[in-house]
């Protein structure tokens, strides 16, 4: 397998960013999609327990919900400031609920 291309502007030598180290600094992952011109924001300690600690920031998550591709996407690191806290739009995961439900043994759920 070849090797991953760095993103650009990372300095020489630092290594891959991870969503950990996004969300350990408390950063934004800001996701583009180049084919409809969307663009969200997420927080990466929402995204480390769906796509996992190791996952690279420069790569996007998942594919645009719209495009259903990840060929046009881009991302990029954001840090806040405190003035902006309230003025950007985050989104977050509104909670996974899991349904059980009691049947019989060997009928279908």
């Amino acid at each position: 397998m070849p090797a991953r291309r760095p993103p650009p502007g990372l300095p020489p030598g630092t290594g891959y960013r991870t969503l950990q180290d996004a969300a350990d600094n408390h950063q934004i992952l800001q996701v583009w999609c180049g084919g409809c011109r969307r663009r969200v924001n997420y927080l990466p300690a929402d995204l480390v327990p769906i796509v996992g600690w190791q996952h690279y920031a420069h790569e996007p998550p998942f594919a645009c919900s719209r495009c259903k591709t990840k060929e046009y996407m881009a991302t990029a690191l954001l840090s806040p400031s405190l003035g902006d806290y309230g003025d950007i739009k985050v989104r977050r995961p509104a909670g996974m609920v899991r349904v059980w439900k009691t049947v019989n043994l060997g009928d279908d759920p």
